[in-house]
């Protein structure tokens, strides 16, 4: 992988050679861990809850709506969410899940990302362990702007969730951080929280529509909001220069990436075959991962906390 990158407005128009966006509408669905930093967004759940992201564009438009409509905002504002762009042939080795959707679009599987909420019987359950330090840390993060929604002002000042396992599944904690429809939020789990409460979000694979003729991957939803775009007063179209690339080729770049699990042979368990077997396994992902670090991949480590 290369670089992140946003969708300009010439590849949102109808008539473009993005081929993707000429068989759907610009709107996307949001995610639940979006709409907790922020993420402006429609109440229609039940339908599909769209929401409001940038694209790259130094005219007068520069973010799409949640009815997928070219629109405007202040580049300092934090409401906005991030829909990722990627080179698809950087990423093509190591998909997933590939399938043809029903709109007739090729849907990969690439990555990992906190997505949706947790129902509220495993909330408690996951606030307890919490509460009690009985949850696992993958020693993996995810990182996003810790600022308030309205602090438009101020530089971005890193936050970062930590990733727990509970049950070979993966969880981050979450601190509401929205003025959404007065600070209550309802999710996608039937929930209503408030500005402050603290949520749990499942992390889950991430899809990826692809377009091969462009070589392009844009992410099927909008997956984070409340950062920047930049904090300069207004912006001319360098966008290597702003806040928005700055921090999706820092941290989201990484943050995506499938922490490998490790494997104790200390708890391993069954028979001697079976035990064998894993740790075979293990060398074998760890052959892989330096064999891609070689051809040019970033490997990186990075210490739990």
């Amino acid at each position: 992988m290369d670089e992140i990158t946003l969708l300009n407005e010439e590849q949102i128009l109808v008539y473009n050679e993005l081929s993707i966006l000429n068989k759907i509408n610009s709107r996307a669905k949001i995610t639940d861990f979006a709409v907790l930093l922020g993420g402006y967004h429609n109440t229609f759940i039940e339908i599909r809850r769209t929401g409001y992201y940038w694209i790259k564009s130094n005219s007068k438009y520069n973010i799409i709506n949640d009815y997928g409509y070219k629109d405007y905002d202040n580049i300092k504002h934090r409401d906005n969410g991030i829909r990722p762009v990627m080179s698809y042939s950087n990423i093509k080795n190591d998909i997933s899940n590939e399938i043809i959707n029903e709109n007739g679009i090729k849907e990969i599987g690439y990555g990992e990302y906190p997505q949706k909420t947790v129902n509220k019987k495993l909330q408690d359950e996951l606030e307890e362990l919490y509460q009690n330090n009985k949850l696992i840390k993958t020693g993996k993060t995810y990182t996003t702007d810790s600022r308030k929604y309205d602090e438009y002002n101020k530089d971005f000042l890193l936050q970062e969730h930590i990733e727990y396992e509970y049950n070979d599944k993966k969880y981050v904690r979450v601190k509401t951080n929205s003025c959404w429809n007065g600070g209550f939020l309802k999710l996608s789990n039937g929930e209503i929280y408030r500005d402050g409460d603290c949520v749990w979000v499942e992390v889950s694979k991430v899809k990826w529509l692809v377009d091969e003729k462009n070589d392009i991957a844009l992410s099927k939803d909008i997956l984070v909001a409340g950062i920047q775009f930049d904090n300069e007063e207004e912006y001319t179209g360098d966008f290597e220069n702003t806040n928005m690339y700055k921090y999706l080729n820092t941290y989201f770049i990484k943050d995506i990436q499938v922490k490998e699990k490790n494997i104790d042979i200390t708890k391993l368990s069954g028979t001697y075959e079976e035990a064998m077997a894993l740790i075979e396994e293990a060398k074998r992902r760890h052959n892989e991962i330096l064999d891609k670090s070689i051809i040019g991949k970033t490997l990186t480590v990075k210490k739990s906390k």
